[in-house]
């Protein structure tokens, strides 16, 4: 992964959009947080932005391997962009971009602003159906697809994020859980066990 930038100038010839795109338990996190520290480490100024909505962490973002990091809360677009201003990012790290729904409207932003952007979310929900906000916007990223290990049979090209506790979703339909909550499925695993 190579940024093109001038240091005396501070110009950007090349605005990367990258998305890791996958199920729960795929490494999305982990991906985030090794290039926050290979950025930091090059005197690159980015940070983690992590939606209000993901209550499963605050001011720090914790991938399933255990690590963690800071992060800046958001719930709106001015709430990343005063903070992209404020302390003069050039990278801005999306975590659970899924609970945005206004991705599309930021990332419009950050492109103005000559800001790399890379993105963090869930390629479904738990019935098996795209966020429509994240489908809209993949053929504007470059996509890497995350993959996790099937919980049932041991394939490692799991694709689906089964809900396996009994809690309720949200009036927006989503339910923000862990390994208690969610298991993650191959394809074939996932239709004799889908509960949709």
């Amino acid at each position: 992964m190579s940024i093109y930038r001038c240091h005396n100038t501070r110009a950007i010839l090349e605005i990367q959009r990258v998305m890791f795109w996958g199920p729960m338990f795929s490494g999305k996190t982990t991906e985030l947080q090794n290039i926050k520290r290979q950025f930091t480490r090059a005197g690159i100024r980015a940070e983690i932005f992590n939606p209000a909505k993901n209550t499963r962490d605050n001011e720090l973002v914790s991938s399933h391997d255990g690590q963690t990091s800071s992060c800046i809360r958001f719930s709106s677009v001015s709430d990343v962009i005063d903070a992209v201003d404020r302390l003069q990012l050039e990278v801005v790290l999306l975590e659970e971009a899924q609970f945005f729904p206004a991705l599309g409207e930021l990332c419009d932003e950050l492109y103005e602003r000559a800001i790399h952007v890379f993105v963090a979310t869930l390629n479904q929900d738990f019935t098996g159906n795209p966020w429509p906000h994240i489908r809209d916007l993949l053929h504007t990223f470059e996509v890497h697809q995350t993959w996790s290990v099937c919980s049932l049979c041991g394939s490692m090209k799991a694709w689906y994020s089964q809900k396996i506790s009994d809690a309720e979703p949200d009036s927006d339909g989503n339910l923000i859980g862990d390994e208690e909550d969610y298991r993650p499925l191959c394809a074939a695993c996932w239709h004799k066990n889908s509960q949709t």
